[in-house]
């Protein structure tokens, strides 16, 4: 599948431009070479702590759901994937900052119990929708930079308020093909 075909070139241009204010590539050196511990994803062991990993044992139909989004948009990078317990209708995608490291969606439960399967099937396409245009990328990049938000310059934060828009839109697209 040509990604590139399903992503807005303006979401591109604008995630682009972003990164490249923001120096994005040396941010993504420097957290690549800052790790406490080698070997170490500080999200995984988050996740792993106080969520429950969907697994074909533990959720069989909603790690189904998964594997068939998975396949149908041909992304076959590692994704783990998480449940948490939490009423919120909400799901969020954390890239791998290495790798051999697997990225992490996370779902939480009040979306889970919600949603019937085919919107499921959206959400889940959605997410990695972001994993596959590097929208988690760019949200990373801009959180170090900017660790409060209120301090960020208004032409800066227009900027990014217009991407977030851009990206969310973008995603939705691999959502629609995932469902």
């Amino acid at each position: 599948m040509k990604y590139q075909a399903i992503r807005l070139q303006l979401e591109k241009q604008f995630g682009d431009d972003l990164t490249a204010l923001l120096q994005g590539n040396i941010i993504n050196e420097i957290l690549k070479i800052a790790k406490i511990e080698d070997n170490e994803n500080a999200y995984k062991k988050i996740f792993d702590g106080h969520h429950f990993k969907i697994s074909a044992e533990l959720s069989p139909k909603l790690n189904k759901l998964c594997n068939t989004v998975l396949k149908r948009l041909q992304f076959e990078e590692p994704i783990d994937f998480y449940i948490s317990n939490h009423p919120e209708i909400n799901a969020v995608s954390i890239p791998r900052l290495e790798e051999r490291q697997s990225h992490i969606i996370g779902f939480n439960s009040g979306l889970i119990e919600k949603l019937d399967d085919e919107e499921l099937k959206f959400v889940i396409g959605h997410e990695i929708g972001h994993l596959i245009s590097k929208n988690s990328d760019i949200w990373r990049i801009i959180r170090i930079v900017f660790p409060q938000p209120d301090n960020i310059p208004l032409t800066i934060k227009n900027k990014i308020n217009f991407w977030q828009r851009l990206s969310e839109l973008t995603a939705d697209r691999f959502g629609y093909i995932a469902s």
